[in-house]
Parts: structure tokens; sequence; C-alpha cells
């Protein structure tokens, strides 16, 4: 079967044998999709070039099996043109979608929202609150989505003043000692990732240690190779900036 030109993004490639390339790429129809491209190494078959995580491309494959095969690849946009941090932010991204959606499964929406945080990440110079509601809506697309109106023992909504324990597989209840251990966090947070805008300084720290244990429900043990990269990137530039 063959799959007709439309836009894509691709998370990832590895070299395949003496001139081929192995592709991860997030298709606008199909989700997410592996890809062999036969040749796509040589020269002059221009491929590699264009092949790149964070461009807008139009892609068309035949289908046969678990990996399809590369027919034809165009520009659909320039590069998002991602540095340093921004950058970082992005392998991050490509990485939760690699480990989270299952292939073949088309995820419309979710495509939307990841053009619109790599345009983010390129945008602007603090990149947590982007990358916060990305990880909801990734949740969300997955069918984890998270509780964040109403206390789960006494259905009442949530007030911002309150303090929360945000308990796995279950949502938030107020701070108790006999309640199982969970992320602390406080109301004003969870309202804010309901209406996806975090304000504050408490909120955006609240919500990444919420959204770090809930994907790490889903991500299992190993570890996520971008926050290493990261790290690393991090150390790096403390090394630079000490005279």
């Amino acid at each position: 079967m063959r799959v007709e030109p439309h836009s894509c993004f691709v998370l990832h490639t590895r070299a395949y044998r003496e001139t081929s390339l192995l592709i991860e790429i997030f298709s606008q129809l199909h989700g997410r999709v592996g890809l062999v491209g036969r040749g796509s190494r040589r020269r002059q078959s221009g491929q590699a070039a264009l092949v790149q995580p964070f461009r807008r491309l139009s892609i068309a494959w035949s289908a046969r099996g678990e990996l399809g095969t590369l027919v034809s690849v165009d520009a659909e946009a320039a590069p998002v043109a991602l540095t340093g941090a921004g950058l970082m932010a992005g392998f991050y991204v490509n990485e939760l979608i690699m480990r989270l959606l299952h292939r073949d499964e088309a995820h419309t929406k979710l495509f939307d929202d990841y053009a619109e945080v790599m345009l983010q990440l390129a945008q602007v110079t603090s990149h947590e609150q982007a990358l916060r509601l990305f990880e909801i809506r990734l949740l969300e697309a997955v069918g984890y989505g998270l509780i964040l109106d109403h206390d789960i023992v006494t259905g009442t909504a949530v007030r911002p003043d309150e303090l929360y324990q945000y308990i796995s597989e279950q949502g938030p209840s107020l701070a108790a000692e006999h309640m199982p251990k969970g992320v602390c966090i406080h109301g004003s947070t969870l309202i804010e990732l309901a209406v996806q805008s975090l304000q504050s300084e408490q909120s955006l720290r609240e919500a990444k240690l919420l959204l770090r244990q809930e994907l790490g429900r889903h991500l299992g043990d190993r570890p996520l190779a971008s926050r290493s990269l990261y790290q690393a990137y991090l150390q790096q530039n403390r090394s630079l900036q000490k005279p």
C-alpha cells in the first residue's frame, strides 16, 4: 500500500547497512511510523540533508510489514532553528513521542501540539511552560490524562490555597498523614495546569515534579537518553562560564 505525501516530522534516524537509513517519523495522518530510506545516505539522493529532526516535511512511503519504505521526501518549511537548551528540549520531546506512542496510531491533535511546541522552543528563552503543557497533552492523547479539577476523596473542586498530594493512577487529595505518598502540589498549580497556563515559578516547579512522576509510570525503568544529554550540556556550559 502506498501512503501519499503529507505532513510529517522526523523524530530520529540512524545508519542502516552501507547507504540506507532507519527513520522514525511522526505523521499527521498515521502517528509514529518506522521507515527504511534505501540509499538515503548516498550523496546524489539528497535525502540525508532533508531527513533531519524538527523540520516539517512532506513524506510518502510504501507500507509493508512493520517498516515502510521511503518513497519521496520534500521540504514543507524551513527547519525550526533549535539551539542550546531549546535543542536539548526538542530531543526530549522527540524521545517522549517515540517511547509513549504506539506505531501506526493516528494522533492528529497531538501532531498539531508537537508543531506548536517546536516553534515555542525556538522562540522563547524559557522552555519550562511549553514542555509542561506538551507533557499534559501527550498524556491525554495516549489515554492517561490527569485529574486536575477535583479532590478524589471528597469530590469537591480543587481550591487554590490548599495543599494536595497527587497519587499516581488516582489524582489529588488534601494532604493528610493517612494518604499514600505522592507529589505535594498546591491547588493553584492544579488549576493552572487545567487551564494550561502556568504563571509562577512555584507552579512550574510543582508541575515538573508531578509530570515527572506521571510520565515515569509509563516510561518504565529505562532512563531517557535526552535527560542525560541535557545534564551533560548544562555541565559543559557551567565549565565554560567559570572564570
